[in-house]
């Protein structure tokens, strides 16, 4: 059976010949957030960029 995609992206994650990696978009946009004086933001950052 032929398979149809190279690469199949899912919940932030890339599946592929590779094997599984987190989606490339999530690390671009966890670099380009802004981190901020404010604790709750703060924390919010860093629960992102602790789930990647």
């Amino acid at each position: 059976m032929p398979v149809q995609n190279e690469e199949v992206h899912y919940v932030g994650h890339t599946l592929s010949k590779k094997g599984l990696e987190a989606d490339p978009d999530l690390f671009r946009t966890a670099q380009d957030m802004d981190i901020s004086q404010h604790e709750k933001e703060g924390h919010t950052c860093l629960n992102f960029i602790t789930y990647l």
